[in-house]
């Protein structure tokens, strides 16, 4: 009997890890070359890893100055979402927009600028940054973006 319930318990634990939530390796694979030159408008560089946990593109022949378009693209792990939540709600000078059917939690914030979208799903963050673009338009970029990446988990 004790082997039958150690055995029920080790399947229950497969069972639970095999549906968990977990982001590919590389954040360049999330997203097709098409997906990120459309989001930006023109042709995109190809993929570059900035840090092993985010990639980034920019739009093929444009020079870098505040107002160029780009992409970046990362994962946290949810326990940094934790962390950092208090910190995101103090920082005044950004908006932040909850935005409903992605994951189990996300946040477009703005301060003008800078567009972020943050996803929470599982034990993983998709982190995503696209500048260049005014906040109504990046988004509804943004949302698009991560909604395809995200099904690619």
């Amino acid at each position: 009997m004790l082997a039958i319930g150690l055995t029920s318990v080790a399947l229950l634990v497969v069972s639970i890890r095999a549906g968990a939530f977990e982001p590919p390796k590389d954040p360049c694979s999330v997203l097709t070359p098409q997906e990120v030159s459309t989001a930006l408008g023109a042709p995109s560089t190809d993929a570059k890893h900035v840090v092993s946990t985010q990639c980034a593109w920019d739009v093929s022949g444009q020079s870098s100055d505040t107002h160029s378009k780009k992409l970046t693209l990362g994962f946290l792990s949810a326990s940094a979402w934790d962390q950092t939540k208090a910190l995101r709600e103090r920082m005044t000078h950004f908006t932040r927009t909850a935005v409903d059917g992605l994951g189990e939690e996300a946040v477009f914030s703005t301060n003008g600028t800078i567009c972020t979208l943050q996803v929470r799903k599982g034990s993983a963050v998709l982190d995503m940054h696209l500048y260049g673009f005014p906040p109504d338009q990046a988004k509804g970029k943004e949302i698009a973006l991560a909604r395809a990446a995200l099904a690619r988990f």
